[in-house]
């Protein structure tokens, strides 16, 4: 909850706001592992799918169970075609 009193100026204000925003120290960890943000390529390791593509989009997840059970019921439907 941002504070109640009014801000003297936008840059306090926006300040304010970074702070609230910013990914906890676990999440901050978790994404500098595959990101490096600030710099480009933002990616430290290359482009590629499965399960490293999975974990590497968990770390931007806001609602990270939704998307693990999302792709898990993903993995379950795609199971059949891959055993024919």
């Amino acid at each position: 909850e941002l504070r109640q009193e009014p801000f003297s100026d936008i840059h306090e204000f926006l300040a304010e706001v970074a702070a609230r925003l910013r990914p906890r120290s676990v999440r901050r960890w978790v994404l500098h592992r595959s990101y490096r943000p600030g710099s480009l390529p933002v990616c430290t390791r290359p482009a590629s799918l499965g399960w490293r593509w999975v974990q590497r989009q968990t770390a931007l997840r806001d609602d990270t169970l939704r998307w693990l059970f999302g792709v898990a019921r993903y993995g379950l439907h795609r199971v059949p075609e891959r055993l024919r």
